[in-house]
């Protein structure tokens, strides 16, 4: 007994202690836990993930408020599949007019528009030289009038005036979607 005594110091006391937890702790901790013990508040932030989840793990019915649903994509309230669409005029001359209506596909709809000059087969606004006076910019529908308030625009009215100098090629956009 005196020998056991001898050696019982608290440094051989905490390291056999912190031997037992490493070699065996964890697996104590997850056995003794009682089921549905673990809650929200005990979860680290992020720590449930897409790849972490089954099958059908999540459904409306366990959305909560404000959530994306079903109903709401049917519904129109969101929208997906973000295309951008281009038209291009190749080569108008200086002082000269572009007027182009980049068009959704069928299912889409209009989002925005714009457009404007640049060097000649290029898709890039190099300089600062290419002067562009914008004319129109709005939504249109699909008999090319002007989208009115509430309506699904279709494409997009762009006209511009080239001031550059130089004949440039005009490129005309739309960014359409799907509900």
């Amino acid at each position: 007994m005196s020998k056991l005594k001898s050696r019982l110091t608290y440094a051989n006391v905490i390291a056999t202690i912190a031997l037992f937890l490493a070699l065996g702790g964890g697996a104590f901790a997850a056995f003794k836990l009682p089921k549905k013990s673990v809650g929200t508040k005990n979860l680290k932030a992020k720590a449930v993930t897409e790849p972490k989840l089954g099958d059908k793990a999540v459904t409306e019915g366990k959305l909560g408020d404000g959530a994306v649903t079903a109903a709401k994509i049917a519904g129109g309230q969101v929208i997906k599949d973000i295309t951008v669409r281009e038209v291009v005029r190749a080569n108008v001359a200086n002082n000269s007019f572009a007027i182009d209506r980049p068009k959704c596909e069928s299912g889409e709809f209009a989002i925005a528009g714009g457009g404007g000059f640049t060097v000649l087969g290029t898709r890039t606004y190099g300089n600062n030289d290419i002067e562009t006076n914008m004319r129109t910019f709005a939504p249109i529908d699909a008999n090319d009038d002007a989208a009115t308030a509430g309506q699904n625009a279709t494409g997009w009215l762009v006209s511009a005036q080239n001031l550059s100098g130089a004949a440039r090629d005009f490129h005309s956009y739309v960014v359409c979607a799907k509900k």
